[in-house]
């Protein structure tokens, strides 16, 4: 047997979705506030403090670009 067939969300007692699901509210890190406050004041784009850590992570990304 395949250790991907052995190691399914089944027999680890993971739920993919609340696991999902807890870290969509974990909030963002200092690290990414900074920077994010950072690249929001370079392109004029609005800070918002409620950001999830994923939700940080994709909006760096996207201000990164339009900084560019």
């Amino acid at each position: 047997m395949k250790l991907t067939e052995t190691m399914t969300t089944k027999t680890l007692g993971v739920n993919a979705e609340d696991d999902l699901a807890a870290r969509d509210k974990e909030p963002m890190t200092e690290q990414q506030a900074v920077r994010l406050r950072e690249l929001c004041e370079r392109t004029g784009e609005p800070f918002d403090t409620a950001l999830t850590k994923y939700q940080a992570s994709r909006r760096l990304a996207y201000l990164e670009e339009l900084a560019d």
